[in-house]
């Protein structure tokens, strides 16, 4: 197999400080490049990270170590073999515009290399040689050639010096800092096009001080990640990769957010309402893989405002009110046997398909002067909750009546019972929780 390999390369530069003397660059880097991989070289300005790609190109001299090319150190090349070695090994470069003379035609760079490597190559055998190196770019010739470099875009021009690189059917290219001067649109092209020639086989050093970039790229096994995050919220790649959002469903959408997730092997995953804008049989779908998830080790805490969704996948629910826990514990315990008046309320709130809905509105009594719901006798003489009976809109109703209960005592009144931080630590106190069972706690009436 061939292999582009530093072994214990440094470099020293001269100091440029009054002091003189020598700064190292690069202290005994070692590692190897193996076809058909990309490996990200991340660092800050001056971490030496274009000396190591300028050392691989013969452009440095390394001040000791070795840089190999199928075994034999490159910097034994001279005539005929370091040409063959750069028609197998190029490099393209941060600044496009800066490789191009502006009073001549872009594709000049082209007629160079056919000079150099291909001088007995007929005509028609080079428009259809060229023609398929800017196909592998995604670049119409019409658009490109007999231009000059003014007339192109940044992402054209970092293109063409791609297609040149390929004309040479090189095995390892140096990207060094090519897309940092792109805009957003044509970064996203120009590395979709490193990750297909990666595919296709060619080795890529991508320099970059970009960490999500080189991310983006340089995994070998990039590709089997992604496919595999995918496979697990149950998508096809090619039903979804390459497409813009319009293009696909919602539950596709959530699927896709869902999978990048998993792609970062994460622990614990936070899904707050991530099926409420969803249809029906796509909630399900998404529910299923929630589960699946769950019974794979994944943590999930599943933010939600409906109540059957909650017990469909959860296995211990709590229930807030006010920014406050009224009651947690087992899920099979909460729904089973609701203790708290608001779950008892949220919990008759929940339509049932085969009944049609009363509104059975609040009754005068149902609150006390500090918001607390109060017990009143039912017709067959037993003590029943309001509160457990009424609808959302009541709810929302008593809500209203305790935010302004808490204003008032915050900010004055006739209700204020303290003043300064302890008004807010009044406000802010939440109810007592008290084991009503084994894994099952109720707060205080508020």
């Amino acid at each position: 197999m061939t292999t582009l390999k530093l072994d214990q390369v440094s470099k020293l530069f001269r100091s440029t400080s009054r002091g003189g003397g020598f700064t190292p660059a690069l202290r005994k880097v070692s590692f190897e490049l193996k076809p058909g991989e990309v490996i990200s070289l991340i660092g800050e300005s001056g971490s030496g990270k274009t000396t190591i790609g300028r050392v691989l190109l013969r452009l440095t001299k390394p001040t000791s170590g070795t840089v190999t090319f199928d075994g034999k150190d490159i910097a034994s090349y001279s005539g005929r073999g370091l040409k063959d070695y750069y028609r197998q090994v190029q490099g393209v470069f941060q600044d496009p515009f800066s490789s191009y003379n502006p009073i001549y035609r872009a594709d000049r760079v082209f007629e160079l290399i056919r000079g150099t490597y291909f001088q007995k190559m007929t005509d028609a055998e080079w428009d259809a040689k060229l023609e398929g190196a800017l196909d592998a770019v995604a670049l119409n010739p019409g658009d490109v050639l007999g231009k000059y470099p003014h007339q192109l875009s940044g992402g054209q021009q970092q293109r063409l010096l791609i297609a040149r690189a390929l004309l040479l059917d090189v095995k390892f290219l140096v990207a060094d800092e090519i897309i940092s001067m792109l805009d957003a649109s044509t970064r996203v092209d120009i590395l979709n096009l490193l990750v297909k020639l990666k595919r296709q086989g060619l080795a890529i050093l991508f320099v970059t001080h970009d960490l999500s970039l080189g991310n983006y790229v340089s995994d070998k096994e990039w590709s089997e990640k992604v496919d595999a995050a995918l496979d697990a919220v149950a998508l096809n790649p090619p039903d979804v990769l390459g497409k813009y959002p319009h293009q696909l469903s919602g539950g596709q959408q959530q699927r896709l957010l869902i999978a990048r997730a998993l792609l970062l092997d994460v622990k614990v995953l936070i899904a707050d309402e991530i099926i409420s804008m969803l249809d029906a049989s796509t909630r399900v779908d998404v529910l299923n893989l929630l589960v699946k998830l769950k019974r794979q080790g994944l943590a999930i805490l599943f933010v939600t405002h409906d109540l059957s969704l909650g017990n469909y996948v959860s296995d211990r629910t709590i229930i807030l009110r006010h920014g406050a826990i009224v009651e947690m514990g087992a899920t099979d315990k909460i729904f089973g046997n609701p203790q708290h008046d608001y779950t008892k309320m949220l919990l008759t709130a929940v339509p049932e398909l085969h009944k049609k809905w009363q509104h059975k509105p609040l009754s005068p009594d149902v609150l006390s002067a500090n918001g607390a719901s109060t017990a009143v006798a039912s017709s067959n003489g037993k003590a029943a909750t309001a509160l457990a009976h009424a609808s959302m809109l009541d709810e929302i109703t008593h809500a209203e009546q305790v935010v302004k209960r808490d204003l008032r005592a915050v900010f004055g009144g006739g209700r204020a019972v303290a003043s300064g931080k302890s008004q807010v630590a009044v406000a802010l106190e939440p109810p007592a929780l008290h084991e009503f069972e084994p894994d099952h706690l109720v707060a205080e009436p508020e």
